[in-house]
């Protein structure tokens, strides 16, 4: 199964786990294109100003360990954001609010070995590059 639908599963099965973290771009991906584009990187996340319960435990875990999070941003349909999200560049400080899904949970439905942090557009989340906020 591709991971674009493995993560939509996740999505549909469970109510949404919200956190809101500060964080830094670690590596550029790249974008990958299809019926929907994403921006892919890895980042570290600093802190968490609103972390859903059911996640606090792989956000700390996170935080603590210095760990690299998954991070996809969807664009250029009606589903994610407008266009690609400016400034993520390598080491520049963002903000976010997204969906978070456990390293466990991303890598038993066919993802990286690493929680997944994704959704950071309306009507979920944001996402406030160095040059602006997107949602």
């Amino acid at each position: 199964m591709p991971q674009d639908l493995a993560l939509e599963k996740i999505r549909s099965d469970k109510v949404r786990a919200v956190v809101e973290v500060k964080a830094k771009v670690a590596e550029d991906l790249g974008n990958e294109g299809g019926e929907a584009s994403h921006q892919h990187f890895l980042i570290n996340i600093d802190s968490a100003k609103q972390i859903a319960e059911a996640v606090e435990d792989d956000v700390n875990r996170v935080i603590e360990a210095q760990e690299n999070v998954f991070l996809a941003i969807r664009y250029g349909d009606s589903m994610g954001l407008t266009a690609p999200v400016e400034g993520m560049t390598v080491g520049a400080a963002f903000d976010a609010q997204g969906e978070w899904i456990p390293k466990d949970k991303a890598y038993a439905h066919g993802g990286e070995n690493m929680s997944v942090l994704h959704f950071t557009h309306h009507p979920l989340g944001f996402i406030c590059s160095p040059l602006r906020c997107y949602s």
